[in-house]
């Protein structure tokens, strides 16, 4: 699928950091033939040398692999489901269950990285989708409906608990160990489970879980009218402030991505929630307030004190977790202007490297070189030390803003397209736009025009 959007200076240079960065990822992170400790279908996180740039993290090759399939690179893939289906390995109850990350020492193994195996999953049902008949496909069904596979993992859980247990950065937070029940892994469980049902088989069991999951969900992780980030393995809310990158994190709008990633038809009913949630966060420290208002901006944590040894945290976002989710969650709650916020600093940050000015005019705007998303993005006003982190092109940062950008289009293998763009977008154009219906795959040229002129033709 080649997609373009078209209006303003915002419009023409999201859509060029979009289609280059993609190609960036697919020529520095992804391992197309087998080199030295990285088998073929191996997805670096980072560019070579770069932080993480010798792992493989489920989480991000997961959604990379989904936005592959849905752009049409389906050899590419495959290849990484392959490597991935190839490599993980059974946990102690003998199901199979990703890992936080595979590297170079360790290119086998399981874990408990639940949002990792859920978004692996999911990539691998969109695969499944857009293959032929073959190999592949057939591997993959197998995989995904073995006694052994992931679903069957989470149906065994769900047996015993009423919720799923995760580690990692969205288990208790980064740097948080241990098992923790999270609300982002398990909105993204329910979506995985929703896909199985849908694309892959229709099972009672299945669909019994589902109806359970979502109404412990409800009953478990709203609280005041808001969404709570974890609880502790007793159900009780987990205070993990002091923790830089879980105090009061951005990533915990990423309900909003994991709600639309399972054609979530319950989302109307947590509007109202997630809103207050997302606003609470931007009005809850008069920094993060102000560089919302000004720049756009939502930081990813909390300021922390001076003397932190990370003396940037307040005063930076990571792309994937603050904007791109951000900006999905703007749509799921209607609002335009944050969505439109959320779209200009993603643009403006990327054209200048992560570095953008207080203030630019749209020549200046233009007339910057760098297409290629950055994990981190500095405040305007933060004269300090830059940690780059992952740098450009991190997987993660390439694969978010490519699914915002399909969240903006309403393109999420359905006919049910629904769009919601930024202002000063006047609509967007896609080429190749695959379609699962009645279990054929069916591809259209589709094109969209602010005030709802919408065209669709069928190719195949």
């Amino acid at each position: 699928m080649k997609l373009k959007f078209f209006g303003d200076v915002y419009a023409e240079l999201f859509t060029k950091q979009l289609n280059e960065s993609l190609a960036g990822g697919l020529r520095e992170n992804y391992v197309s033939e087998d080199e030295p400790g990285f088998p073929k279908g191996f997805l670096r996180a980072s560019r070579k040398h770069f932080t993480w740039w010798d792992a493989c993290w489920t989480r991000d090759a997961g959604s990379f692999i989904r936005e592959l399939s849905f752009r049409g690179y389906i050899d590419e893939a495959a290849n990484c489901a392959n490597y991935l289906i190839d490599h993980v390995e059974k946990n102690a109850a003998g199901f199979y269950s990703f890992p936080r990350y595979f590297n170079r020492e360790n290119l086998r193994g399981s874990g408990e990285e639940q949002d990792g195996t859920a978004n692996v999953v999911m990539g691998l049902i969109e695969l499944y989708n857009r293959l032929e008949s073959g190999e592949n496909k057939a591997k993959i069904h197998a995989f995904l409906t073995s006694e052994s596979s992931p679903v069957r993992c989470v149906l065994n859980q769900l047996k015993n608990s009423p919720l799923i247990p995760g580690s990692g950065e969205f288990g208790g937070g980064w740097g948080v160990e241990g098992l923790f029940y999270n609300v982002n892994q398990n909105f993204l469980i329910l979506s995985m489970l929703r896909l199985y049902n849908k694309y892959i088989s229709q099972e009672k069991e299945v669909e019994d879980a589902i109806s359970e999951l979502y109404g412990n969900i409800k009953k478990h992780f709203i609280k005041n009218g808001k969404f709570v980030w974890c609880l502790d393995m007793n159900f009780c809310e987990y205070d993990v402030s002091y923790k830089p990158n879980a105090n009061g994190t951005s990533s915990i709008n990423g309900i909003a991505g994991a709600i639309y990633d399972g054609l979530f038809d319950g989302a109307p009913e947590f509007a109202d929630e997630i809103k207050n949630t997302v606003f609470d966060l931007i009005h809850g420290e008069d920094l993060r307030k102000y560089l919302y208002e000004t720049y756009g901006m939502l930081t990813h944590t909390k300021k922390f004190p001076a003397d932190h040894p990370e003396e940037y945290i307040g005063h930076v976002s990571w792309l994937a977790y603050c904007e791109c989710y951000l900006g999905e969650t703007a749509i799921l709650i209607r609002d335009i202007d944050m969505l439109t916020k959320a779209v200009r600093y993603i643009v403006g940050q990327t054209a200048y490297g992560g570095h953008m000015p207080q203030s630019y005019t749209e020549q200046e705007l233009r007339a910057q070189t760098n297409f290629y998303f950055s994990e981190r993005n500095f405040s305007p006003e933060w004269e300090g030390i830059r940690n780059e982190g992952c740098g450009s092109l991190n997987l993660i940062n390439i694969a978010q803003p490519l699914h915002l950008s399909r969240v903006m289009t309403g393109l999420n293998g359905t006919l049910d397209i629904k769009p919601n763009l930024p202002r000063g977008f006047d609509g967007f154009e896609a080429i190749g736009y695959s379609v699962i219906e009645n279990g054929i795959l069916q591809t259209y040229d589709v094109r969209y025009e602010v005030g709802g002129l919408l065209e669709m033709n069928k190719v195949s």
